[in-house]
């Protein structure tokens, strides 16, 4: 059921009442789902005002949610298209990886294109990290926000918001390269920790190169297969 032109609603419950006006949807739906237990949800009673005067009262609730508009209905597309985009990305630099460190026969050569895989991988994130703050410096998202909307968005997200800010975020080098070291190299893939599938991958095609040729031709001819199937994937 869609509910429009709305100035109030309440929550009613046994011995308290929750107040929103006809601004604060997103806190109205945030409201609902935190509220964890199901017969504490459907047990609440819904008092809806409208800009008439008119009052509705409504029990049982299931479910409260936004009104489907067109960036509603074609979310679905875009979280395909991220997914995809997911899909391909792991199993590519993965195979990719295997196959240039086990083509490799030199140790130097294989030492030399391992530290620049992660130099470049680091590189990357740092300039990513800059054009962010960059974008966000220069736009200033947010900046001509009218002040209600403002002042709506901080009452609705302000607890998560100081949850994260409290968090001790802590860069330690040492940590760092320990957590680049997979504890279980399948348990990295299906994450998608990049890092820890650089890693991992290099090390399987370093020592891959230097097995007995018949029994390494299989597993790098199996890998190739992959890479060029994610390759020819992307290009269609």
């Amino acid at each position: 059921m869609n509910i429009e032109n709305w100035t109030q609603i309440s929550f009613l419950k046994r011995f308290s009442f929750k107040i929103f006006d006809g601004n604060s949807q997103l806190a109205v739906i945030k409201y609902f789902n935190s509220l964890k237990d199901k017969k504490v949800k459907e047990s609440l009673i819904l008092k809806i005002k409208f800009a008439d005067s008119e009052e509705q009262v409504y029990g049982n609730i299931k479910g409260v949610g936004k009104v489907r508009t067109i960036g509603v209905m074609l979310k679905p597309i875009g979280d395909i298209f991220i997914r995809l985009l997911t899909m391909i990305a792991v199993p590519l630099v993965l195979a990719s990886l295997i196959v240039g460190a086990a083509s490799l026969s030199d140790l130097k050569h294989i030492a030399k294109i391992g530290g620049k895989t992660i130099g470049f991988y680091a590189m990357t994130a740092v300039i990513a990290i800059a054009i962010g703050l960059a974008c966000a410096n220069i736009i200033q998202p947010g900046k001509f926000m009218p002040e209600e909307t403002k002042e709506r968005l901080l009452e609705t997200y302000q607890d998560d918001a100081m949850s994260k800010i409290e968090q001790n975020v802590s860069m330690d080098i040492v940590d760092f390269i320990v957590n680049m070291v997979p504890k279980n190299p399948f348990n990295a893939i299906s994450e998608g920790n990049f890092l820890q599938i650089v890693f991992f991958s290099i090390l399987m095609g370093i020592f891959l190169s230097q097995i007995d040729n018949e029994k390494s031709k299989t597993v790098i001819n199996f890998f190739d297969g992959i890479s060029s199937a994610m390759i020819l994937l992307v290009e269609k």
